[in-house]
């Protein structure tokens, strides 16, 4: 039976596909994701320096969707056929849900047209057996589709496409944002929960930019965890903050 890290090492090792090269990338010789190390098991879910935050795209994948495999499977023996086997991943994705498994497609996007804290972005698909308006809310037989971007010129370089459920509420991720949280507190004369009230997703696009404008000073020492951060809070006192991002709902 598949497990949530099975899950996760499907979505990981789409992340570093090898999509090739070409000669009007941006990024240089070796600027491309799936030229980077490859993600350790262990990787961290967000990670924060003085820059912001940076969800793992895998890990937030993984929490919202997950790979259907015997579809995925289906795909794959159908994508080898000698007939289909030239086709690029995004019309081979169309073709076989719509031609094939006989869904409609609902909506498509692409997370680079969002504000988020991914370390990289994808094109998503929703597909149902017939259209509705409220294509955002998942049902029983809604398949997302999640095609990750692993070159360098976001215009092109995606993976294959991975056939998933929703795990929860919504047919994609909503949130694309990390959220901060305050563990621990000095001298503020505040709960935890007051001082981040406005630093959690809803608030603002982009709740990094709230942190940055409410804290004096940020500390980053050694030795601390990689989702943790250290703060002087304007108003006073310290703060322990730790990133996040909303799991599924």
């Amino acid at each position: 039976m598949k497990t949530k890290q099975d899950n996760l090492a499907l979505f990981s090792d789409a992340c570093r596909y090898n999509s090739g090269k070409h000669f009007l990338d941006s990024g240089g010789a070796s600027g491309r994701h799936w030229q980077k190390p490859w993600q350790p098991k262990d990787a961290p879910a967000v990670t924060v320096d003085e820059y912001g935050a940076t969800i793992n795209t895998a890990h937030l994948l993984a929490e919202h969707l997950e790979v259907d495999l015997k579809i995925q499977k289906r795909f794959d023996d159908w994508a080898r056929r000698p007939e289909n086997k030239e086709l690029p991943w995004f019309e081979a994705g169309e073709k076989f849900a719509i031609e094939v498994l006989r869904l409609e497609q609902l909506e498509r996007g692409n997370s680079y047209n969002d504000e988020s804290d991914l370390s990289q972005v994808y094109v998503w698909e929703v597909y149902a057996r017939e259209t509705k308006s409220d294509w955002l809310f998942a049902d029983d037989d809604t398949l997302t589709v999640v095609y990750i971007h692993t070159g360098a010129d976001v215009r092109g370089g995606y993976s294959f496409p991975l056939f998933c459920r929703p795990c929860g509420e919504y047919s994609i991720p909503v949130d694309l944002c990390a959220e901060f949280v305050v563990i621990e507190e000095r001298n503020t004369g505040k709960e935890p929960c007051d001082l981040h009230e406005e630093w959690l997703c809803g608030y603002y696009p982009h709740p990094w930019s709230q942190v940055f404008e409410d804290c004096k000073r940020m500390f980053f020492p050694e030795g601390r965890e990689p989702d943790t951060f250290l703060a002087a809070h304007r108003d006073g006192g310290a703060v322990k903050v730790q990133a996040v991002f909303r799991e599924c709902f």
